[in-house]
């Protein structure tokens, strides 16, 4: 993924970083779940690719504490100049085409990165790679295949799922982002013949108005990506309008999308 395909990529500084505190706070007690069943421990070695807002990597020092380490890369690592461990290694590192070490991590993991990337299955076969034998990645990515509104009686509602629909299908034309690629996690997996899978996709219902979801996603429609639809014409400027103003409304309830994750750990031989 070069930096220009990332919707968000040119947000300014501030906005983003408030967008990915709102990201982290709906998103992060379900990764630690997740983690925790794993059963991370102390002394590994743990990988953590598209780092974002640095909230995961936190977490992850601490739980792997001064005899271990994390990694944390991100091809634009912005904000994780300051995260305040020293058990911490930041680097500016893009998975497709940057070295990384082999059979070195005990952990890895990545969230809403691959779906992103123009050929995922490669950053996949690398996270894959830097694993130790018999040691664990967790994937987690979204999928946008039941995003929209969830009455459709209400008003507004059935324009706002059309349209919000049409732009997951345009990014994926345009190569931006591949808005249903969480559902396919467990098929990579598979491919890979890791041991001890388990997947799952977690939805979420939510609302515009103050709610956290519905303020996030009024936040990622206003990313400059958004606007560069209308400017390229395959989006009217009243339809992201519209999206804006129904994240807007306490009133109006939509599935935010789902949030698929995967495990497994590398066969040992």
């Amino acid at each position: 993924m070069s930096e220009s395909t990332y919707a968000a990529a040119d947000n300014p500084h501030d906005a983003e970083r408030a967008r990915l505190d709102m990201l982290e706070s709906m998103n992060d007690p379900l990764t630690q779940r997740r983690m925790n069943e794993i059963g991370i421990e102390k002394g590994w070695r743990c990988l953590e690719v598209g780092a974002g807002g640095g909230s995961v990597v936190r977490w992850l020092a601490d739980e792997v504490g001064d005899d271990g380490s994390v990694v944390a890369c991100d091809l634009n690592p912005r904000f994780l100049q300051d995260l305040g461990r020293k058990n911490v290694e930041v680097r500016e590192h893009n998975i497709l085409t940057d070295d990384l070490e082999e059979n070195v991590f005990d952990f890895a993991h990545c969230r809403a990165v691959l779906m992103h990337l123009p050929d995922p299955g490669i950053a996949i076969q690398r996270i894959a790679a830097a694993l130790k034998p018999g040691r664990w990645v967790l994937f987690e990515e979204g999928d946008f295949g039941m995003f929209g509104a969830t009455d459709l009686e209400y008003p507004g509602a059935e324009e706002f799922t059309r349209v919000s629909r049409m732009c997951w299908d345009l990014s994926v034309q345009a190569g931006t982002m591949n808005s249903y690629f969480g559902r396919k996690l467990y098929g990579y997996l598979r491919d890979l013949q890791f041991d001890d899978i388990h997947n799952e996709g977690i939805l979420r219902v939510g609302s515009g108005g103050d709610d956290p979801i519905g303020k996030f996603w009024r936040a990622s429609f206003e990313v400059p990506g958004m606007q560069r639809l209308v400017d390229g014409g395959v989006l009217q400027q009243s339809e992201l309008d519209h999206l804006k103003h129904m994240m807007g409304d306490n009133d109006f309830h939509f599935i935010g999308g789902a949030l698929f994750a995967a495990r497994g750990r590398k066969p040992k031989t």
